[in-house]
């Protein structure tokens, strides 16, 4: 009873009647959809005009851009891969900046084609149509002792944390596409997913005040040495997805959403009844 949900670009924000804005969009807003972002800033000042918060100010909703975000974080200390942009008509040029092998993807698009480049012959061979602000990044083996590749995701809402899911694959580019279903692997996962405490909580928390976001998740894995790499930041991600791939069971998901609406809750100054769930 206490939520609204609109689409842009009309809603109704009158004097009283909105205590938080969460402006809930795909990232990165002001790249994407210009228009929108254009949109949301002015709700979002006259919110602002009457007191009400804001989760993920519409301005940081463009800082996912890897160019952007990787940059950042690894001036804050974090092992980040270096990123460097591509001119289509002079790749060559990234030899300047990037050893053997690489990888291509989209500086803005979320789930783009990837590319892994090892030789000048692959290079050679791409085709730049793939995407729309191509660039370039180191790649970085974490191939875990066992020959298996692990990524994680951490959400975090305001301080608290959650950790979401474990991908673990053969495959070098990790995607719930190519999880591994080993019992031993789905194991793993669900003790990192019940996890009370995710050991790199205080360096992510220090990751997302240096991005200036409220919510986000991280996505991230391990080098051959154990150091923690980020791959990504990503504003207001996907919490839900039936795809079972994604280890979507409610014992993983409805945690989750019980941080997230009691962040909600606290930053629109709404308590919830005693006695009663927030799921």
């Amino acid at each position: 009873r206490h939520f609204v949900l609109a689409r842009l670009p009309g809603f109704d924000v009158s004097a009283n009647n909105v205590s938080l804005m969460v402006p809930w969009l795909q990232d990165p807003l002001r790249d994407l959809w210009p228009q929108k972002y254009v949109q949301a800033s002015r709700i979002q000042a006259r919110c602002l005009a009457q007191g009400a918060a804001v989760i993920n100010p519409v301005e940081r909703l463009s800082i996912s851009r890897k160019s952007v975000s990787l940059p950042l974080l690894s001036e804050a200390g974090v092992r980040t891969a270096k990123v460097v942009r591509v001119d289509p008509r002079q790749p060559e040029r990234l030899l300047d900046d990037l050893t053997f092998p690489f990888i291509l993807r989209d500086d803005i698009v979320h789930g783009c084609p990837t590319q892994l480049i090892n030789q000048a012959a692959d290079l050679r061979e791409v085709n730049w149509s793939s995407w729309s602000s191509p660039i370039a990044l180191e790649f970085i083996d974490t191939r875990s002792p066992d020959g298996f590749f692990r990524k994680y995701r951490y959400c975090l809402f305001g301080e608290n944390g959650h950790n979401r899911h474990l991908i673990i694959s053969n495959e070098w580019y990790v995607h719930a596409d190519q999880r591994d279903f080993a019992e031993a692997h789905l194991a793993e996962e669900a003790d990192f997913c019940h996890a009370e405490k995710n050991a790199h909580h205080d360096a992510f928390n220090q990751m997302r005040l240096a991005l200036g976001l409220d919510c986000v998740a991280f996505d991230y894995g391990f080098d051959n040495q154990g150091q923690l790499v980020v791959w990504e930041p990503n504003p207001f991600p996907l919490l839900y997805n039936p795809d079972a791939s994604y280890g979507s069971s409610p014992e993983f998901v409805n945690p989750m959403y019980q941080k997230l609406l009691s962040y909600l809750l606290m930053k629109a100054k709404i308590e919830p009844k005693v006695g009663s769930s927030l799921i």
